[in-house]
């Protein structure tokens, strides 16, 4: 801590050593004498021996060592192994040791000083802390790893944290902001068409070639760019695939099962089945025959970091300054423009939620084609007019009615509440509730703008779901009346904002 005179530097020094010393004093739990972690590359437990006199500390991380070193954090390091542990518990190893490097970030940037602050700060300083001294200074990562840290401290009610802590920690503070779609809505990770066609004529031209005298750095590097081009592995993916999982069938297909990863710690092995492309199984063929070979049950012979090289040495041989990465964003938006729904894309992923699918559904432009009319966002919906503008009911007017009168409804499973009143009232209208009122002129539209955003919302869901589930037919009439009632009730909502904005300009 630089302080620019003499007495400043003497008391910075003495905040240093009461900090020392109450890191010193700090109630921490007993250090066990080894840990077991699951090491999820080799299939089996590992184990850290000497825990509790060992400075650092030596991980096996996909087949590669990382070191975690608890010296650099200087007066905070036993408080740091006792993190470590925690995290080693309930946590997969690759999480642990990529939160332990953002600890170690933070305090070669700010220092052990700020590290120390953070564990003695008071719980209730923490938002007020954060904001000023942590958040402008620290990347999203590393902001990360340090709520990890404070969920730790909390845990093992370490200082002042206590377990009732974590809802501060997860409410009360925020990450740096980040777009961690940029590059995919950019669209800067995707092989161009002249790319990939190298990509093909090389595999193709390979395959065609390939025999038993093939160098084995060619065959993995031919093996690493189907996987990648073919499936959109993850490198990690490609080095984890088994030798045993794998299916020559008699018509000459291969079948490879890929595992899904990031899955939690302590859950069943789950994969998903991938046929190669018949033109380009001689590489498989000529891979298993070597694989066999090997003592482990591994397909490749290659740690996801060695994978990752041999792809990026692969694709330079052919003129493409690409990675492995690449090739994945590649394989996932070139099934999104040929139409893919998003349980197509979540598949190819290996992907558990569609947020990432729905970002490379969003950057297609044929996707956005099909999808713009269903949802009601082309001109021809946009221009629907409004029957009912001038017929707005207040809360206090629809609670007068009688209940046959108040709409609502549940349209393809999910409640609307009361969206508005109906001049003859439910019970004497053949058609659908919700979704015929709102072109209906009998229909008086709720003056409460979110009940309509509500309608909206669950509407485009429903579109959605229907593409998901592969069942979209266009030019269908489930197609024409959703996309007519979404684009009437985005009406509504236009014609609502339109009357608070002249409401605002009248009291100005």
């Amino acid at each position: 801590m630089e302080t620019g005179c003499p007495e400043g530097e003497a008391v910075a020094s003495r905040l240093c050593q009461q900090m020392e010393i109450a890191l010193a004093e700090l109630d921490l739990p007993a250090t066990p004498s080894m840990a077991r972690y699951w090491d999820d590359f080799a299939d089996r437990n590992q184990t850290i021996e000497a825990l509790r006199s060992a400075k650092c500390v030596t991980l096996l991380i996909g087949g590669e060592t990382r070191r975690c070193d608890f010296s650099i954090f200087g007066p905070v390091a036993d408080v740091m192994k006792c993190v470590f542990l925690r995290w080693l518990r309930h946590m997969k190893a690759t999480t642990v040791v990529g939160y332990f490097y953002g600890v170690r970030a933070m305090k070669e940037q700010l220092g052990c000083h700020s590290l120390a602050e953070l564990v003695l700060l008071a719980p209730i300083e923490l938002e007020w802390y954060w904001a000023r001294k942590i958040k402008p200074f620290v990347s999203y990562e590393t902001a990360s790893s340090l709520r990890a840290m404070l969920h730790a401290l909390a845990a093992l009610e370490i200082a002042e944290w206590r377990p009732h802590d974590a809802v501060r920690i997860r409410y009360s503070i925020r990450s740096p902001l980040r777009d961690r779609f940029r590059k995919i809505r950019l669209g800067d990770s995707y092989l161009r068409a002249y790319e990939q066609a190298r990509v093909v004529d090389r595999l193709d031209h390979f395959s065609s070639t390939v025999t038993h005298a093939t160098p084995d750095v060619l065959i993995f590097e031919a093996a690493v760019l189907v996987l990648g081009f073919q499936h959109a592995l993850r490198p990690g993916q490609s080095a984890r695939l088994r030798r045993s999982e794998t299916e020559v069938y008699d018509d000459g297909s291969i079948q490879l099962a890929v595992p899904y990863l990031k899955q939690p710690k302590g859950t069943p092995r789950r994969v998903s089945l991938r046929s190669i492309r018949i033109e380009w199984v001689p590489i498989f063929r000529e891979l298993i025959a070597r694989s066999a070979k090997n003592a482990e049950d591994r397909l490749l012979p290659l740690t996801p970091h060695e994978v990752s090289r041999v792809t990026k040495s692969a694709l330079s041989g052919i003129g493409l300054d690409r990675t492995a990465t690449d090739l994945r964003h590649t394989g996932a938006q070139r099934l999104a423009d040929r139409g893919g729904s998003l349980h197509d894309i979540m598949e190819l992923l290996t992907h558990e939620s569609s947020k990432i699918a729905q970002v490379y559904v969003d950057s297609s432009p044929s996707q956005a084609r099909i999808i713009n009319d269903a949802l009601g966002l082309s001109p021809f919906y946009r221009d629907i007019p409004a029957k009912h503008a001038r017929r707005f009911v207040n809360r206090a007017a629809l609670e007068e009615m009688s209940p046959d009168r108040r709409v609502s409804g549940v349209p393809h499973g999910f409640p609307t509440g009361t969206i508005g009143g109906c001049t003859s009232g439910q019970s004497m209208c053949a058609r659908t509730p919700v979704l015929a009122c709102y072109t209906c002129h009998k229909f008086m539209p709720s003056a409460d703008r979110e009940v309509h955003r509500g309608v909206e919302t669950g509407l485009r869901s429903v579109v959605q779901r229907f593409r998901d589930a592969g069942s979209w037919q266009e030019g269908s009439p489930v197609f024409y009346q959703l996309g007519v009632t979404i684009g009437a009730v985005g009406d509504v909502i236009r014609t609502l904002e339109s009357r608070q904005d002249e409401d605002r300009d009248e009291k100005l």
